[in-house]
């Protein structure tokens, strides 16, 4: 990437006022991104608001049903904390509340995460790899 211009400004003065420069330079380059067009905008609000009412909603039907499973509101905020995981945070409480031990619940929620792994490395080939090389 090239050096944005006046990043490395030489010349008199001493090194501070040289540091300062610097970053007013860079300071500068974090200017606001330009506006989105209203149409993406309106785009960008619906989907994000599509995502946070089925999420919303699924964590009401998790924290109903962890509290009825015998689980309190705490307990039921940590383990959504913890385990980020639907089908494992439900597995769990399914367990508890049908009377198994907590190993068991575990263990059941481990065989679901490892199976997702599985699901992943199956996957990756055919999804176009938009992050850090691996």
């Amino acid at each position: 990437m090239p050096c944005p211009e006046g990043l490395l400004r030489h010349g008199g003065g001493n090194r501070r006022s040289e540091a300062f420069s610097i970053v007013a330079d860079v300071t500068d380059m974090a200017a606001e991104p330009a506006p989105l067009p209203e149409a993406r905008r309106r785009a960008v609000v619906r989907q994000a608001l599509s995502v946070g009412i089925a999420t919303g909603l699924y964590c009401v039907s998790f924290g109903a049903l962890s509290v009825a499973s015998g689980l309190s509101i705490w307990e039921s905020c940590a383990l959504s904390l913890l385990l980020f995981s639907g089908g494992s945070q439900f597995a769990i409480i399914g367990v508890l509340g049908g009377g198994g031990s907590a190993g068991a619940a575990i263990a059941g929620s481990t065989l679901l995460g490892i199976r997702n792994a599985m699901y992943g490395m199956q996957l990756k080939p055919s999804l176009q790899s938009r992050g850090l090389p691996s």
